[in-house]
Order: structure tokens, then C-alpha cells, then sequence
């Protein structure tokens, strides 16, 4: 995984000399794609990108919004190379119920966070109103607690901002 907001020109520089692009198994993810855009380091990697056998994923969260027709949209302009390798798809869905309580499990278990019981996890995905974003925010929070331990009252005093 890349984070496209903190790597270097060197950095991608590197990652293009590396053999492991060349395995067709390789995945390389960069993680805040419209960032390389935002600081002009596309271009340090684009023939990596176009003549590597690996499969390259970029995801973007963090949109420029732009005013069409007297209302703000998320926009990103990307240059052609970009736009010929990566596909947009601005918005999302949020995840069901039942999805959201497995991958806060996988992700507890993955990052070694303990919970102080089942009902943390509920209230999680019950407060939360199933926004991954928030989920994350509380998991940060129980990892940085004594214990790596996520409790009820964390959940409770948690300060919900809305994203949208």
C-alpha cells in the first residue's frame, strides 16, 4: 500500500525499479490517488503504472468540490494518463448491518483490539449509522486506550460529527 499524501518522488521512483511490480500476483494499492494529482508526482510513476503485468488499485476519498450549476459537486480533475488507468466512481453505499459487525471483527482481531463485550460492537454500528468513517475513528480510539481495550463508555461519549 502507498499513501499517496506522505510518499516521496524518490519513493515512487523506487517502487518503479521494483521487481515485485512485475509478478502479474503483485497488487499495488495507493490509497488518496488524487493526492499524486494534487502534488504533481503522477507522472514519477506512470510508465510503471501502464507497462507493469501487477494489478494497480487507487482509491480516493478526499474530492475537490466544485460549484456546477449553482451546487457543489465532488470533482477531481486527473490527467489523461490517470484517466485512461484508473476509473472514477464518486460516491458510495454504506455497508448492511451484518457486513459492518463482521469487518469491525476482522479489523479488531487484525489490529489487536479487544472489546469489552458484544454490545460495543452494536452500539458501533447502531451509532454510527453504519458510516465506515466513524467506525474507524472509535476502533483508533480503543487502540490508543490502555489495553487496546474499546469500551461502552468510549462508545457513548464518542462525538459524532456528520460527514455529509
Amino acid at each position: 500500500m502507498i499513501d499517496c499524501d506522505t510518499v516521496t518522488p524518490g519513493e515512487l521512483r523506487q517502487l518503479s525499479r521494483d521487481s515485485s511490480i512485475e509478478d502479474p500476483k503483485t497488487i499495488v494499492y495507493l490509497d488518496e490517488i488524487d493526492a499524486l494529482v494534487r502534488r504533481e508526482a503522477f507522472n514519477e510513476i506512470k510508465n510503471a503504472c501502464d507497462q507493469s503485468p501487477a494489478s494497480w488499485i487507487g482509491t480516493a476519498v478526499s474530492l475537490k468540490p466544485k460549484k456546477v450549476k449553482g451546487r457543489r459537486q465532488p470533482i477531481v480533475h486527473w490527467p489523461p494518463e490517470m484517466n485512461r488507468r484508473f476509473s472514477r466512481r464518486i460516491g458510495t453505499v454504506l455497508p448492511n448491518e451484518v457486513n459492518l459487525q463482521a469487518w469491525i471483527h476482522e479489523r479488531c482481531r487484525e489490529w489487536e483490539i479487544n472489546l469489552e463485550n458484544e454490545q460495543v460492537v452494536l452500539d458501533m454500528v447502531r451509532r454510527s449509522k453504519s458510516r465506515v468513517r466513524h467506525v474507524l475513528e472509535m476502533l483508533a480510539i480503543g487502540a490508543s486506550n490502555p489495553g487496546r481495550t474499546l469500551t461502552d463508555s468510549d462508545i457513548r461519549s464518542f462525538n459524532f460529527v456528520n460527514p455529509d
